[in-house]
């Protein structure tokens, strides 16, 4: 289940990024105040000192858990670049009945608009003939993978995903995607290298 997050995580903002715009400055993305720039361990800290904690370190990634944005059951994943940069932040918050996964998904939203402006793309629909009735048909829906919300919006430093997301039955969770542009550079940099 890990490695399924993990391969989410890395590949569902290549499918919504909008073209990387160009910075003037080595100014990075900041998630919780905090600049996206350095070691995937010094970054680490600096949330540690936020009141996470450190729940798992796995080769290019450490997990935390803590509150996020008002919700206190949140889990930080922090990927690094080939060259141990920090590259991404994931945030995910498990919900267990459609009324609470919309709820935060509509919260995160709302705040997320308020400082970043209206997302550049929004999707937010069930993709199924007949249109749910009721949150038990949209929990379903959501069980069944037949749901699609993601909103994107663009920073100066880079972009954010925000998106409901099935793991499993009945484990499910709405995720936030914290993309530094600088460093999403250096990682296709990389990638290039290989070629």
């Amino acid at each position: 289940m890990k490695r399924l997050l993990i391969a989410i995580l890395l590949t569902l903002p290549l499918l919504a990024a909008p073209t990387q715009a160009q910075t003037t400055e080595e100014q990075h993305l900041e998630f919780m105040g905090i600049p996206m720039e350095g070691s995937i361990n010094a970054f680490a800290q600096k949330l540690q000192a936020k009141g996470m904690k450190i729940i798992n370190r796995e080769d290019n990634i450490i997990t935390l858990s803590g509150t996020f944005a008002g919700a206190n059951d949140c889990y930080i994943d922090i990927l690094e670049t080939p060259k141990k940069e920090i590259w991404r932040v994931g945030v995910s918050s498990f919900n267990y009945t459609w009324e609470t996964l919309s709820g935060r998904y509509f919260r995160w939203k709302e705040m997320l608009t308020q400082k970043y402006g209206e997302p550049l793309t929004c999707t937010e629909e069930f993709q199924t003939t007949y249109p749910p009735d009721s949150d038990a048909m949209r929990w379903h829906y959501v069980n069944s993978g037949k749901c699609n919300y993601r909103s994107t919006f663009l920073a100066e430093n880079g972009y954010i995903i925000l998106t409901i997301m099935k793991i499993r039955y009945n484990k499910n969770y709405v995720g936030i995607i914290y993309t530094d542009w600088i460093n999403e550079q250096k990682m296709e940099d990389s990638a290039m290298d290989d070629l």
